[in-house]
């Protein structure tokens, strides 16, 4: 809905950048951070999707994305334990 008023209205895509928090994580565990571009993409667990990897310190960690994404398009994210 946004995303048509602003074509009718003449704006153009701005780029974004993505934050993800993680919340309840097990200290000492290893985990993964993935990213997908398309529902079509998401949630295939291959290295081309892996963002990141890291052993919790914490109960949270905060990724702040290198790549940006446009506000007209969707970025999907998704931290898992790592395998």
């Amino acid at each position: 809905m946004l995303e048509a008023r602003r074509r009718a209205s003449g704006e153009t895509p701005e780029a974004l950048q993505g934050t993800l928090t993680a919340t309840e994580l097990e200290v000492g565990v290893a985990y993964d951070v993935y990213r997908w571009d398309s529902v079509g993409e998401a949630f295939s667990y291959r290295d081309a999707y892996k963002k990141a990897s890291f052993t919790a310190t914490s109960d949270t960690y905060t990724y702040v994305d290198d790549t940006s994404f446009q506000s007209n398009g969707a970025t999907y994210y998704r931290v898992v334990r790592a395998a």
